[in-house]
């Protein structure tokens, strides 16, 4: 091991093949930050591989308080913070080597099949992982090797790199009016408003309202509706206790161990609620259907259950980008993107706007990717995962679409699953012709020769959750339902990992199961009422956002379902070099002009969307906005915002 020089100990550059992230470890003889020179030269070290720095760890001294890792690494990447280059003690490959610069470092790391996740991802999801001890050894094995597993490592390498700048940015507040607005985040502000028309609450089984705060003479709150449900003594529903004698918030026996798959009565009610929201044929077989910690749990488990690690899933693009985390960080899937844009009817042209259909996956793009699974992992694809409704584009596939995918799955035994956590945010319900927007893939895979359940067969499963539809992420309330025999018992066992407690349970039940009455007096289930007024004020401010991108004339999808608006902004990239088309840029090229466009945005304009690149979009310059992740107020600045971006890029270019 070299001696310490600069006061680092150890820069070490560590790859193997079974790692799934470039892990860059610093130690450092004194407990203080890394400085902008060392933090310098770790990017500089990565330059040569074209590598956009990952989610960076960075572990202090208690004593010494904490560190903001990502404003100064996302300033030293923008080149905010200068500093010279220094020369560095360095291990490569577990072995020494003498002091050497920089630049001679990047030069030797000439092995990007052994940086990335497969062979497609780019270098934004590499990752660096810095910590900091004291009195670290200097034997042959790597100070973070000491502190941490190699998995450990990797996992801040599988998230996207733009949560440095998201996290390193001021944000907008009432104190920090100069700051960006986070439009970037899946989130619903919408729901924090009364429920339209609504007026009282009965719970199952009860004749009179539900008692609820005094101060809601402006409308009933869901907020509000969960604080009554969750300070409720009345019986569990369909329970026969009198609670005129026995009055208690918490039952007895919800302080012992629970089914792992989910109390029957939930399960019961979630089937329910299911049945009317997909609209299936039957009734789901409530059996059949596992609750979880969240919807990224539940799929997590259902890959574990399915795929074997290194089995590649296929996901087409472009997709939720933390379906990278959920699918890797554990259960070690391959994800292979499945690209569709050279698999439509027409070529795609340079400059062309990109209709919805163009996103559309066919035979032809299912057939690609299968092959280029094979080739990338000697076996076939286990799973073909949709998002549908789908997240980042705020559309549903058509019905066509989706029986294609499935039919195309059974015929290959590949298995596919429908993540389905948007199917109550369809706000609109009809297309142009008039037919539905969203169709469930547990209606369309449905048979009725089944004699129980809906007959979806071994490889058709779905996952949902509440977080989306009713902005509930914080309850953390997910559902796999699957009629696949041979993974039932796994899920339940994988599930005692991630179980909701028992009084969690019960408020959901409570929710699920409890009747709105209306300023009109009629009566309906909570959760409909709920939706619907949901759905109304999406679909309204969704109306003024891609009216303001129509008067400013720029391409998007119309969106029909989810919280977001899928936006072209390809016209303010910077220009291609010469003899350079859209159709053959390299991955870097793309990346790197549009980060430079995502940072204006976000530093200039105080804009903070999501790029596409890091949801494997086949081109560069296009965003996801969730407009629902914003106040009124925040909402009609964010549109400012946007008129002023526009007018002031175009006025540079006229």
């Amino acid at each position: 091991m070299p001696s310490s020089r600069n006061g680092i100990q150890v820069l070490q550059i560590v790859t193997a093949t079974n790692r799934n992230a470039l892990s860059l470890s610093l130690s450092r003889r004194h407990r203080v930050p890394p400085t902008p020179t060392i933090l310098r030269s770790a990017l500089t070290a990565t330059a040569n591989i074209n590598s956009e720095m990952g989610t960076a760890a960075y572990s202090t001294s208690p004593r010494r308080g904490k560190f903001n890792i990502f404003q100064q690494m996302s300033a030293l990447r923008s080149g905010v913070l200068r500093s010279s280059t220094r020369s560095i003690p360095s291990v490569i490959h577990g072995s020494s080597s003498s002091s050497s610069s920089v630049e001679e470092l990047s030069a030797s790391l000439h092995a990007p099949s052994q940086l990335v996740i497969g062979k497609r991802y780019s270098s934004n999801r590499i990752s660096t992982s810095l910590y900091t001890s004291r009195g670290l050894s200097t034997s042959d094995d790597s100070a973070a090797d000491k502190l941490a597993s190699s998995r450990a490592q990797a996992v801040f390498g599988i998230l996207p790199s733009y949560l440095i700048d998201a996290r390193s940015i001021v944000q907008y507040s009432p104190s920090t009016p100069e700051g960006a607005l986070q439009l970037s985040v899946a989130e619903n502000q919408l729901s924090e408003l009364p429920v339209s028309g609504m007026k009282a609450l009965v719970e199952a089984g009860q004749t009179e309202a539900t008692a609820l705060p005094s101060s809601i003479s402006d409308g009933i709150k869901l907020v509000e509706v969960l604080s009554a449900l969750a300070a409720s003594s009345s019986p569990r529903p369909g329970s026969d206790i009198d609670r005129r004698t026995d009055v208690r918030v918490f039952e007895p026996d919800m302080i012992y161990y629970q089914p792992t798959q989910g109390l029957p009565s939930l399960r019961t009610a979630l089937a329910s609620y299911l049945q009317s929201l997909l609209k299936t044929p039957r009734d789901l077989n409530v059996e059949n259907l596992v609750v979880g910690a969240g919807c990224n749990a539940v799929l997590e488990n259902l890959c574990l259950c399915l795929a074997n690690p290194g089995d590649a899933v296929m996901i087409p693009t472009p997709y939720y980008a933390a379906f990278e985390f959920d699918l890797v960080a554990r259960a070690g899937c391959h994800i292979v993107p499945v690209n569709t844009f050279g698999h439509q009817s027409s070529p795609l042209k340079d400059g062309e706007e990109i209709g919805v259909g163009m996103y559309y996956p066919n035979r032809s793009s299912l057939d690609m990717a299968y092959r280029r699974s094979v080739e990338e992992t000697g076996r076939a694809p286990r799973i073909l995962l949709l998002s549908h409704p789908n997240n980042p584009l705020g559309v549903c596939y058509p019905p066509k679409v989706m029986k294609e995918c499935i039919d195309w799955c059974r015929e290959k035994e590949v298995h596919l699953v429908s993540d389905e956590i948007y199917a109550g945010s369809v706000y609109r319900q009809k297309d142009d012709n008039g037919d539905e927007t969203f169709v469930s893939a547990l209606r369309l895979a449905s048979s009725e020769s089944s004699e129980e359940g809906l007959g979806l067969g071994p490889y058709v499963h779905l996952v949902y959750a509440l977080s989306k539809d009713f902005a509930l992420s914080g309850l953390r309330v997910g559902v796999t339902y699957t009629e696949n025999p041979e993974i039932l018992l796994p899920l339940q066992k994988l599930n005692d990992l991630c179980q909701i407690s028992s009084q969690t349970q019960l408020l959901v039940e409570r929710m699920l199961c409890a009747t709105a009455i209306s300023d009109d007096e009629s009566k309906g289930m909570f959760v409909d009422v709920c939706l619907r007024s949901n759905q109304d004020r999406i679909r309204a401010r969704c109306d003024v956002l891609q009216s303001t991108l129509q008067k400013l004339n720029i391409p998007h999808l119309n969106a029909d379902s989810g919280l977001f608006v899928w936006m072209d902004f390809r016209e303010f990239l910077a220009p291609l070099e010469s003899g350079v088309t859209e159709a053959n840029e390299c991955l870097e090229s793309k990346e790197r002009r549009e980060r430079q466009l995502y940072l204006m945005l976000m530093k200039e304009y105080g804009l903070l969307f999501t790029p596409s690149m890091s949801m494997r979009n086949e081109r560069p310059g296009f965003f996801r906005c969730v407009f629902t992740a914003a106040s009124e107020a925040e909402f009609e600045l964010g549109l400012e915002r946007l008129k002023n971006f526009v007018e002031s890029m175009r006025n540079k270019t006229s």
